[in-house]
Order: C-alpha cells, then sequence, then structure tokens
C-alpha cells in the first residue's frame, strides 16, 4: 500500500536536509525522520526498530523506494558511499498535490537544520541515544549510558555521553521554539 499521506513530509525532509548541506543518503534520512517523531512529536505513523545503524523503518524505506519509482526522487550513486536522494521537479509538483492544509514542514526543518553536517556513527549514536531514550524515559543517564552501550558496543562512552546531550538540547530547543511560536 503506497503511503501517499507521508510524501510531503519525505520531499520535504530531503529538500532541507539538502538545504542544510546533508549528503541526503538513507541513513540521514531515517535517522532525521525518526528524531522528527521523537524530538517534536511528529506523527507520520513509521514504526522504528534498532538495526544496523540505529532506528529503521522499514516503511520509511518502502516509502523511499516509492518515491524514487514515482521519480519524485532520484538517487544517485557515489560510491563507496550509498545512494543520495534528491528532490526532482515531479517531485516538487507531488509535495503540493499531496500536502494537505495542516502540513507544517517546521519539525522536519528543525531535526534537517541539526542532522545535516553530522556523519553516519554521529546519526547513529544521536538515534539510538533517541530510542533509549524512550525506552527508559526517567532513567539516571548511566542507565541509559549503559543501554546504548548494550545495544552498540562499538559507540564510545564519550560519543553516547556526547549524543544524550545533543538529544536534550534539542527537545529543549524545540520546546522553546514551539512555546514561541504559540505565544506570539
Amino acid at each position: 500500500m503506497i503511503r501517499y499521506e507521508v510524501w510531503p513530509a519525505m520531499l520535504c525532509l530531503i529538500d532541507s536536509l539538502q538545504e542544510h548541506g546533508s549528503y541526503c543518503g538513507a541513513t540521514h534520512i531515517q535517522k532525521a525522520t525518526f528524531l522528527a517523531q521523537e524530538l517534536t512529536g511528529l506523527d507520520l505513523g513509521l514504526d522504528f526498530r534498532l538495526y544496523h545503524h540505529g532506528p529503521f523503518s522499514f516503511d520509511l524505506r518502502e516509502t523511499l523506494d516509492e518515491l524514487e519509482a514515482a521519480e519524485a526522487v532520484k538517487a544517485t550513486l557515489n560510491p563507496p558511499y550509498g545512494p543520495k536522494y534528491a528532490v526532482t521537479d515531479n517531485g516538487y509538483g507531488f509535495w503540493a498535490q499531496f500536502e494537505t492544509p495542516d502540513f507544517d514542514p517546521q519539525p522536519l526543518e528543525f531535526v534537517a537544520e541539526k542532522l545535516a553536517p553530522k556523519n553516519v556513527a554521529e546519526l547513529e549514536a544521536y538515534g539510538t541515544a533517541a530510542l533509549v531514550d524512550r525506552e527508559l524515559p526517567s532513567a539516571p543517564l548511566e542507565v541509559r549510558l549503559e543501554r546504548l552501550l548494550q545495544y552498540k558496543p562499538h559507540i564510545s562512552q564519550a560519543r553516547g555521553e556526547e549524543a544524550f546531550q545533543h538529544i536534550a538540547d534539542w527537545r529543549r530547543e524545540w520546546g522553546q521554539r514551539k512555546s514561541a511560536v504559540v505565544t506570539c
């Protein structure tokens, strides 16, 4: 089943990642989508599970394939790395066609701004830290860090601590942005 309702969000995210200088590969798209849901409360209805490089959604993988098949995005090969994605003219047309009046690009743009310059190792740490925060929301940092390192033993303790700090900072910043918009 094609999930047209998610297309505008994915096209917006890809466009915003590129605008902020991202390589815009599948890992960036996966982690940015996950963090948009986790940090901002954006509900795209995508289920994520822990996978090779942190949280991964098979539904999102299918959506990227659908977007590529519809020529809404172009995946350009760039060995030895994975493909990088770009929105096509056709994609901008789909975006306009499927966008609803209540579509809010701000959560996607916020996450794209934060993640665009990050590398795959950083994305894995941030995504996994946010996943652990979801599992253990009130646990002390030491407990959450231990869980992260159980899931991803190759992540250093310093990188894990940094990831949890970034996630907390981004949550706080998003909350401040949203409350500033509401009070204006």
